[in-house]
């Protein structure tokens, strides 16, 4: 039996990179360390890690998560 996804529902196909010191994740761990959330959620949000993008927004208060969602 095939699971049906609705047409709503938008589903996130992302590379996942396990190794956080290269590429985009890189770039991400390091704006993390430094405290800058709301550049860590951009480059989140723009290579297709929108979760990602979202937690570490949520973290950044009411107007970066409004900002990134």
């Amino acid at each position: 039996m095939a699971s049906h996804v609705p047409s709503h529902v938008v589903s996130e196909t992302v590379s996942r990179n396990a190794n956080w010191n290269e590429g985009q994740e890189s770039l991400i761990k390091k704006n993390l360390l430094v405290g800058n959330l709301q550049y860590a959620a951009e480059i989140a949000l723009k290579c297709g890690r929108t979760t990602t993008a979202l937690l570490i927004a949520e973290r950044g208060g009411p107007d970066l998560f409004e900002d990134i969602k």
